[in-house]
């Protein structure tokens, strides 16, 4: 006889503790979703600049949301950073910068649930 037929637990429902999370069928834990990210190109297209510019904004420390590199050859950017870099602005109504926005976007991360 195997270990799972020789060891059963019956547990009726009124010997269940009430609003265990644990235990509680409806709470269903959702894996974390994987980042989307974007392209150079795209970060570009949403900024409304031509690929030269967006070059030298990066080279410049004016692109806020940190770049992923996969393969030397390939820089991608997370899309709900550059999104959220877009959206929110320094008090004086300009985006922020490679030096600034990193603090922000660690703040914005701890708020999310």
């Amino acid at each position: 006889m195997s270990v799972e037929h020789a060891v059963k637990l019956h547990v009726s429902d009124s010997d269940m503790p009430a609003n265990d999370p644990v235990l509680d069928a409806n709470v269903v834990e959702k894996p974390a979703e994987p980042k989307r990210l974007i392209r150079l190109a795209d970060l570009f297209a949403l900024l409304d600049v031509s690929k030269p510019t967006g070059h030298r904004l990066i080279s410049a420390g004016k692109i806020g949301p940190r770049a992923i590199r996969l393969t030397p050859g390939c820089v991608r950017f997370d899309r709900d950073e550059v999104d959220a870099w877009i959206a929110i602005r320094k008090p004086d109504g300009n985006l922020h910068d490679a030096r600034t926005w990193p603090a922000v976007w660690e703040l914005l991360k701890k708020k999310r649930p």
